[in-house]
């Protein structure tokens, strides 16, 4: 049986069988896409041990622990300065605080994780801080939406649409307690997230324009004559579906004699409302037909604190 011969030819064979499968080796390599998308922000937390508040702001808003007047102007990770929706209604500025556990809110989305962290405190009841959208990535975050937030401050939860091809929305709810001892009031704000920024958008809501903020639950009294009032009780909730929010909403309008509970049994049905909106969004901001029972002179002003 022959022998196979080593020698020049062969050796050069066998270097060149190696290079070219060094090559196609990289192209392969080369050719592979990135484990994740790239990000603006370099999120790399300090340990996988749950993250502080402080930690979170050096990580989502750079310099903003650092900076002695927050309310005035901080910038995002990004570069992008921080703003919030110009229709808000006007508020003052509590003085600056520590910050601590109380100013943190992260909630797990399915595979995001949603983090809010309060940097400024109004004398409504709202605050201020970056709000962000990440998923987890080996020792890294991977940032998928960033934006500045103002909502009520107690006991905030979120909720928020998944991804898919258009815009998701937002909803955090929570109390809004005003600074002096005024009632608390539980609201929605929503926001809308396109093209990896949070946005405060505007309500368009029938023929006005305002934030994109709900009031969940509201009463007015109003006097019908010295012995009875007419008490009306407004019971309102936002769900997120699809790429859309829908508001329930009920409402009921009774008489009762004056300083009369409703549990006493002394209040009287006048009427019961049920209705369901959708809020959309279109063309950056969230739309939605005004409440037909708001033409009724007997609620006017319920639900627009």
């Amino acid at each position: 049986m022959p022998r196979l011969r080593s020698g020049p030819t062969s050796t050069r064979a066998v270097v060149a069988a190696r290079w070219l499968l060094a090559l196609a080796l990289g192209v392969f390599a080369a050719c592979r896409p990135p484990p994740h998308p790239p990000t603006p922000c370099s999120l790399r937390p300090p340990s996988d041990a749950p993250i502080a508040a402080a930690t979170w702001l050096d990580l989502l808003a750079p310099g903003s622990r650092t900076n002695h007047a927050p309310e005035s102007g901080w910038e995002l990770c990004t570069g992008e300065a921080a703003a919030t929706g110009e229709h808000q209604r006007p508020a003052r500025v509590l003085p600056e605080r520590r910050r601590g556990p109380e100013d943190l809110s992260v909630a797990e989305l399915g595979d995001e994780l949603a983090v809010w962290v309060r940097l400024v405190d109004l004398d409504d009841g709202d605050a201020i801080g970056p709000f962000a959208l990440l998923g987890r990535h080996d020792a890294h975050l991977e940032l998928h939406a960033l934006g500045a937030l103002r909502a009520p401050a107690g006991a905030p939860t979120i909720e928020a649409t998944p991804p898919g091809g258009g815009p998701r929305l937002v909803v955090i709810r929570g109390a809004r307690c005003p600074d002096g001892g005024a009632p608390c009031v539980r609201e929605a704000q929503l926001l809308l997230v396109a093209g990896g920024r949070v946005v405060d958008p505007p309500l368009r809501e029938g023929g006005s324009l305002g934030p994109a903020r709900m009031v969940l639950a509201d009463a007015i009294d109003r006097p019908i004559d010295g012995a009875r009032i007419e008490r009306a009780t407004l019971r309102r909730s936002v769900e997120l579906a699809g790429s859309e929010a829908h508001v329930f909403e009920t409402l009921t309008l009774v008489e009762c004699p004056e300083g009369a509970t409703d549990d006493a049994g002394a209040c009287e049905d006048v009427m019961t409302i049920r209705a369901e909106r959708t809020i959309a969004a279109i063309d950056g901001a969230l739309v939605v037909e005004a409440p037909r029972w708001r033409e009724d002179p007997r609620l006017a002003g319920l639900g627009e604190r």
